[in-house]
């Protein structure tokens, strides 16, 4: 469940007010996931309203709790947007029981030449490691990441998957993401040919690294960012998109 935030927040704020009894209390250590809808192209009749989210996500991110004093939670990091209230119904929520720790590496998961939707989900995950992981053949996304906090992927190679429904990586709601070497190759060409290669939605201080896709042979957007903020990418190559679309988005 969600409830509002009690105050307006500015960018960078280390804080913030909510009334934390309707989360069922927070405590130091958890997390929580902080969102607020925006005009550009919201779900509803165009303009847009800006208490609605886009198509592709809300703007938001999670946030680690470092201290707790009655309403007040301090983040552990800062809060990377400005959050409002009445204008865009700025709200936090908690994710209960993650599971954190999780140490994934050295396998491969095999899409059986599309017959499987989606590869790994990682949902309410947390400070964990994804290494020398290779996906190939989803119909839809190899991973699927939503909600998660410290999710760090380092040698991880993706083929063939992604589709106009979902991303070939597909992260989502996230706070302090971390890619040290990743390559997507290889689109599926889905009928629509509209092939997502890596999402990055409701985000923020994340730091990539070392990403290449390769996307030749599909009409969809290479990497495709929605409300992610305070992020830093280095060495970033796209290759290949047709169609018109944008290689960054």
């Amino acid at each position: 469940s969600t409830t509002p935030l009690l105050q307006n927040q500015n960018d960078l704020d280390t804080s913030f007010q909510a009334t934390l009894s309707s989360l069922g209390g927070v405590n130091v250590g958890d997390y929580l996931l902080l969102q607020e809808g925006g005009i550009d192209y919201s779900t509803d009749t165009s303009p847009g309203h800006p208490l609605n989210c886009d198509v592709s996500g809300c703007r938001g991110e999670v946030v680690q709790a470092c201290g707790v004093s009655g309403n007040t939670v301090t983040v552990c990091t800062a809060l990377h947007f400005p959050y409002n209230v009445a204008m865009n119904g700025a709200n936090v929520a908690k994710i209960t029981s993650p599971l954190s720790g999780l140490n994934l590496h050295d396998l491969t998961f095999d899409g059986s030449s599309h017959t499987a939707a989606n590869g790994l989900f990682l949902r309410g995950v947390v400070a964990s490691k994804i290494t020398n992981v290779t996906t190939n053949a989803f119909a839809n996304a190899a991973f699927y990441v939503d909600p998660s906090y410290g999710i760090a992927f380092s040698n991880v190679t993706i083929t063939s998957s992604g589709s106009h429904a979902a991303d070939a990586i597909d992260i989502k709601q996230a706070g302090n993401v971390v890619v040290n070497g990743m390559t997507l190759s290889l689109p599926w060409a889905t009928p629509t040919g509209y092939d997502f290669g890596f999402g990055l939605n409701t985000s923020a201080n994340n730091s990539i690294s070392n990403l290449n896709v390769e996307w030749a042979g599909s009409a969809g957007r290479a990497i495709k960012l929605a409300a992610t903020s305070h992020s830093t990418f280095n060495t970033v190559t796209v290759s290949g998109v047709q169609g018109g679309q944008n290689g960054i988005s």
